[in-house]
């Protein structure tokens, strides 16, 4: 994989200043959506943690197309997600790891402000747009993500890591 960058754009209605240069944000694809990277992960040497043997390689392991999520609203472009994911505690920003980088309160009711310090033994508010494997979209309750089957070998926790 090669190296990237966010870069933040001048704002058009500055014409001069400190703010009209772009510079570089972080060394990372921020995004709107992620793709589920466990579908069609390609096993390599250098896989951390032995991760692509989880992966859907192929259309029949996918056993709960109606559960097993394929894009969802997130802050990174893929998403690794585990069982054992904590959410993160900047609801705003989330963070570009696993369930953290989509447990952000996109969509729903009294998540106006947005939550920056949110404790994990809390439940968390609101919700995400998600695609599925079998082609239907729906919004899903952040305390519902870690009910999907996000990898082949993905089992669910009878409760939410971090949760009380």
């Amino acid at each position: 994989m090669g190296k990237s960058a966010v870069f933040i754009l001048p704002n058009p209605a500055e014409t001069s200043g400190p703010n009209t240069t772009p510079r570089i944000l972080h060394r990372w694809f921020l995004a709107s959506y992620a793709r589920n990277g466990w579908f069609g992960w390609s096993p390599s040497p250098s896989s951390p943690n032995g991760e692509p043997a989880s992966s859907y390689q192929n259309e029949t392991q996918v056993e709960h197309p109606a559960l097993s999520p394929v894009l969802a609203d997130a802050v990174c472009e893929a998403v690794f997600p585990k069982a054992t994911d904590l959410p993160p505690r900047d609801l705003l920003l989330g963070t570009v790891a696993g369930m953290a980088a989509m447990s952000i309160p996109r969509h729903g009711p009294g998540v106006k402000p947005v939550p920056r310090e949110h404790p994990p033994e809390r439940l968390l508010p609101g919700s995400v747009n998600v695609s599925f494997f079998d082609g239907h979209a729906q919004s899903v309750a952040l305390e519902s993500l870690w009910q999907l089957y996000w990898h082949r070998d993905y089992q669910s926790p009878a409760k939410r890591p971090g949760l009380k």
